[in-house]
């Protein structure tokens, strides 16, 4: 028992090893990953944790793009296990760039554990799932997306595999919470994308087990039925309901972004070119880093060689080759069909991400090619078909680059081919096929983590910010969109640090079409950003008439501003299209009358100057305003129009518009009011609260004694052909054998 915990215990060293391998230039050179990572999800897991650490849930952040409900983006991962580990270090550490640099580590040494757990479990052989593990995460399709939350959920993949494959051998309730868990992290972890990536796989293993269930006849169709259905049902509702909370507000938002137009040439644009596909025998064949295959020789010639030996290497072998026609897109014709006729196909962009399906696949029969070189007898004709793999890949490799990774590559094919035809001395030729293969691989990825960027201050900005009276309530500032002209020069995480309304951000996939049209047109009309609140503009590059330098900093303050609350007498009907540039050949001190692109019913016949209201209380979830008016008029209220927003004027509900292109308008009576605004997601707070319940009744099964009711019901087929496995029959409920 010793032994095997130092085992374990050397298993868990090596990997944090791997893990420096790779990111050693965040603790010699100070750098991190970069782009995303430092522009959009710090910021997340920075705005996460000063709400939680301040008992709110957050709903709405009120910080950047003008305002959206950062709920409802998938990428902040909120719920995501790894996620809440960071919110929690960061109540201990604070919130400085470290805390994205430790979800990424923990996001791969998690994926490291899982795939070795799940080849282990397969195989009992820990070179082999070494090989898997190694070869997933540092080969290319997944060190290219290393910045993205594409593929956190694709990271989370071994997991969801090994707890399905767990409950397939024995299906019980507690095995069924467990499959639950393990798929609703995986759909909280990130984009949707590579979570719907994730369920192919999932669905196509699900498959694959039960035809060969059938095939082999080892049980009835009634007996798999009755056998799997309660477990699945509770890992549905646990998983489901936990999906929901990520993904059911996303898709409530959806229909008000630019990804509400998904047509065919979106679906398709950007697929893998077939030259790419020679960066299965060498590394760095052209510049375009995004296509690059390279998983190292392991990942070809084992995944083809174990094909040839077992059903189950056919099995992997098909989807590692049906992901990559997919990411071919119209190269390959296959995926146009499939979008046009199979649901859920026309949902993404980039087919080349579905190579990352064909990493997933590759890594797993590289693993169990290794493993069945360990642990069973190779026959000759077997010898033959492996010695003829490693020939013609290091043949393809020698004819598209010769370099140093294709000299490792073939000490690593050497090791191999030792194994097989050395069987007394396979121990000692794993141990060197294990260490070469990790050199290799990092050898050959090792310049995909060069584009590290140095660790930003994590005040930087702060000391300009400060300097800007009122943007916590009262104003906004505005530095540029993320492919604005703007230098920049102020991070988009200071707004989140200094408590700051910023009209422009990090423009994440969800964010409101209308934002992105107006932070485009405030490029070339800065002062078209006074409507929006904005008196603070950062380093444009076209000069603002009515605007005065603010001392010490690269801001200047408009004069002429449109307040938080400003009530017009009247409105006017103007079409979507025509509303900004109305908006930019106006004044906000010359709008006479707020505009409206939808019907509502609206006070007539007043007179009255345009009147300003002050704000009482503003808070991240919510916003208190009072104001007098001497008629009934349309309150213009300068925060983003959003579903979930409430407003009630002295108690009493009233509807929200939109109004002024984009912002909230209501309508007020005569006489002084108190105006509340509160975003609620009553759905999403319902269903969070029956999530935690199920998850503490999920907790509970686990630390029960196994009764009748949650014993096995059924043996089934498992990964491994069928070996070692007791005969296949339904257990009784009081069959304790």
């Amino acid at each position: 028992m010793k032994k095997r915990w130092l085992i374990w215990l050397g298993i868990g060293l090596a990997y944090a090893a791997l893990c420096f391998a790779l990111y050693w230039r965040l603790f010699v050179k100070k750098q991190m990953a970069g782009w995303d990572s430092i522009e959009e999800y710090w910021p997340d897991l920075v705005y996460q944790s000063q709400l939680i650490s301040h008992g709110e849930l957050p709903l709405w952040n009120p910080y950047t793009v003008g305002g959206y409900a950062f709920f409802a983006d998938p990428q902040a991962s909120m719920l995501a296990p790894i996620n809440l580990v960071c919110v929690g270090a960061s109540l201990l550490g604070g919130t400085g760039p470290w805390l994205m640099e430790l979800k990424l580590i923990l996001l791969f040494y998690s994926a490291l554990w899982g795939m070795h757990l799940l080849v282990h479990r397969w195989t009992k052989c820990h070179a082999g799932a070494f090989v898997a593990a190694m070869t997933f995460v540092i080969g290319s399709p997944v060190l290219v997306h290393k910045n993205g939350a594409l593929l956190w959920p694709l990271l989370y993949l071994p997991w969801v595999l090994l707890a399905f494959d767990a409950y397939l051998a024995r299906p019980s309730l507690r095995r069924g919470a467990l499959l639950g868990i393990a798929l609703g992290a995986m759909g909280a972890a990130g984009h949707p994308q590579g979570f719907q990536y994730g369920l192919f796989v999932l669905l196509a293993y699900g498959l694959y087990r039960v035809a060969r269930g059938l095939i082999a006849r080892e049980y009835t169709i009634v007996q798999h039925v009755r056998a799997l259905a309660p477990g699945l049902v509770l890992a549905g509702v646990i998983g489901g309901i936990w999906v929901w909370c990520t993904y059911g507000p996303a898709a409530s938002v959806v229909e008000g972004s630019d990804r509400a137009q998904r047509t065919m040439d979106w679906v398709l644009a950007n697929p893998l070119d077939v030259q790419s596909l020679r960066e299965l025998f060498a590394p760095d064949l052209d510049s375009n880093w995004t296509f690059d295959l390279y998983m190292g020789p392991l990942a070809v010639i084992l995944t083809a060689w174990f094909a040839a030996v077992k059903w189950e290497g056919r099995f992997w072998i098909a989807v590692a080759a049906g992901a990559l026609v997919l990411a071919l897109g119209a190269h390959a014709g296959l995926l146009p069909i499939l979008a046009k006729h199979v649901p859920g196909f026309a949902l993404f962009r980039i087919p080349y991400r579905y190579k990352l399906i064909t990493g997933f696949a590759c890594a797993v029969g590289a693993g169990l090619g290794v493993s069945h070189l360990m642990m069973a007898e190779v026959t000759r004709a077997q010898k033959v078909v492996l010695a003829a793999l490693c020939v013609a890949w290091i043949a393809a490799g020698a004819f598209f680059k010769v370099s140093l990774s294709l000299g490792l590559a073939v000490l690593v094919i050497a090791a191999v081919v030792a194994i097989a035809f050395d069987p007394k001395r396979r121990k000692k030729y794993a141990a060197v096929l294990v260490v070469l293969a990790a050199v290799e691989l990092v050898y050959a990825g090792n310049h995909k983590l060069a584009i590290l960027q140095p660790v930003p201050a994590a005040d930087r900005g702060a000391d300009q910010l400060a300097k800007l009276p009122g943007i916590d309530r009262e104003w906004r500032f505005w530095v540029g969109g993320r492919y604005s002209s703007s230098p920049g020069d102020i991070p988009f995480v200071a707004a989140y640090r200094a408590h700051g309304r910023e009209l422009s951000g990090f423009e994440q996939p969800l964010t409101p079409s209308r934002v992105i049209a107006l932070d485009a047109a405030a490029v070339k009309s800065p002062a078209l950003l006074a409507h929006f609140n904005v008196k603070y503009v950062y380093g444009s590059r076209v000069a603002i008439a009515d605007a005065d330098p603010v001392p010490t900093t690269a801001f200047v303050a408009i004069r002429d501003v449109a307040p938080m609350l400003r009530v017009y007498p009247s409105a006017k009907r103007v079409p979507e299209d025509q509303q900004l540039a109305l908006l930019a050949t106006t004044a906000p001190a010359d709008l006479h009358e707020a505009l409206v692109d939808s019907a509502v019913a609206l006070p007539t016949g007043s007179s009255f100057a345009p009147v300003d209201g002050t704000v009482v209380a503003y808070s991240r979830n919510a916003l208190t305003m009072e104001v007098t008016t001497p008629a009934a008029g349309v309150a213009v209220v300068n925060e983003v129009f959003a579903p979930g927003w409430h407003a009630t004027v002295d108690g009493a509900p009233a509807e929200l518009f939109r109004a002024n292109y984009m912002l909230r308008g209501l309508v007020v009576p005569a006489g002084t009011h108190r105006i509340d605004l509160q975003f609620r997601a009553p759905g999403f707070e319902a269903a969070l609260l029956a999530l935690v319940l199920l998850l503490g009744i999920s907790l509970l099964l686990s630390l029960m004694r196994p009764q009748g009711w949650d014993r096995v019901n059924i043996y089934m087929y498992s990964s491994n052909d069928g070996q070692n496995r007791r005969g296949d029959r339904v257990i009784d409920s009081r069959d304790q054998a």
